[in-house]
């Protein structure tokens, strides 16, 4: 196998492509889920896209012998302004303290070395990459903004941007409470908030904590309703979860996909210690829910390529090699007022 340090000292620089791909990141909940679809962009700016009304998406009767009688395909629309996306750098490099650390261990010869220590770089590099996209799904689905400090648009709150408000509901765990109906009843908010684009729908997941996910399991009114998450099970998704997401217990209910977090900092960040948010999820192609990716800026010819992230080495005068990582992310809810956020009745 070719080695890094050797390709290195002889092109000055390595690309590592897609070798992130490689490095998994169990339990990161919102990467898990796929909520969004990923558009990469040859700049980091973008203007946001309207969606398209479902109810426009139909042909209206032709006449039949008439050339200039057509349906057209409405246009995708656009905002007037521009919006930044925000940028994310990570840069280390290989000094003669690492490299000696790593040859005490007895490895072969040099170049050897040198790829040990780079390859443990593009792990750390890799993780917090995952990490770091993982709080930014989090916040535009659970706290609908993107927040920026260098972004010319600062911090982007979606209810404002799309003219809309936040969207609650109340439940009540008491005794003789019929959960389920209360259960229908955000299904119902959940698709009228929708709009025209409830024939993207394609399921509805429920983050909860505490009392909540106490009360979405055990309650009398739902305990056998309820379709415990496990392998060979027969329902894909909730199997993938389970393997994806091992520390959190899952169950399935009334097309719901209840995954408890108690526990987890971010998200009880949002939903808090005994809450509960509904989310639905979207068919990819539906623009829905969008993460515009963009380019590095760093170098003057690596990183430029439109992707999700990019990692590249490169040699100094000494011959010790940096690790450097770029991308650019901006995750858009355009329906916020479809998440619904929960509280339970005093």
């Amino acid at each position: 196998m070719a080695s890094i340090y050797d390709a290195l000292l002889a092109k000055r620089v390595f690309d590592f492509a897609d070798s992130y791909k490689s490095v998994s990141a169990p339990n990161n909940i919102f990467t898990s889920l796929n909520l969004f679809s990923d558009e990469n962009l040859s700049s980091n700016t973008v203007l946001l896209d309207r969606l398209v009304d479902e109810q426009n998406r139909i042909n209206l009767e032709n006449a039949p012998y008439v050339q200039s009688d057509f349906n057209v395909t409405t246009p995708r629309g656009y905002d007037t302004h521009v919006l930044d996306l925000k940028a994310f750098k990570r840069l280390d490099k290989v000094t003669s303290r690492s490299f000696e650390q790593n040859r005490s261990f007895g490895r072969a010869n040099l170049a050897q070395s040198m790829d040990e220590v780079i390859a443990d770089f593009v792990i750390d590099h890799t993780t917090a990459f995952l990490n770091t996209r993982e709080e930014i799904y989090a916040e535009a689905v659970l706290g609908a903004k993107q927040s920026s400090v260098y972004a010319s648009q600062g911090d982007l709150d979606f209810f404002t941007e799309f003219g809309t408000t936040r969207s609650t509901a109340i439940f009540n765990f008491g005794a003789g409470e019929n959960v389920l109906q209360q259960i229908d009843a955000v299904l119902r908010q959940i698709r009228q908030a929708a709009k025209s684009q409830i024939r993207q729908l394609t399921g509805i997941v429920c983050l909860c904590t505490g009392d909540f996910a106490t009360g979405f399991s055990y309650h009398t009114s739902i305990k056998e309703s309820i379709l415990w998450a496990s392998a060979g099970n027969g329902n894909g998704y909730l199997s993938d979860l389970q393997l994806m997401l091992s520390a959190f217990p899952i169950h399935q209910m009334k097309g719901v996909t209840f995954i408890d977090v108690t526990g987890d900092p971010l998200l009880e960040k949002y939903i808090g210690t005994d809450g509960a948010v509904f989310i639905p999820r979207y068919a990819p192609n539906s623009g829905v829910m969008k993460c515009f990716n963009g380019i590095g800026t760093m170098h003057a010819v690596f990183g430029k390529t439109p992707g999700v992230f990019r990692q590249y080495s490169t040699l100094d005068e000494f011959q010790y090699p940096s690790v450097i990582s770029e991308s650019s992310h901006l995750a858009i809810n355009n329906l916020p007022q479809a998440v619904v956020y929960c509280g339970t009745a005093i």
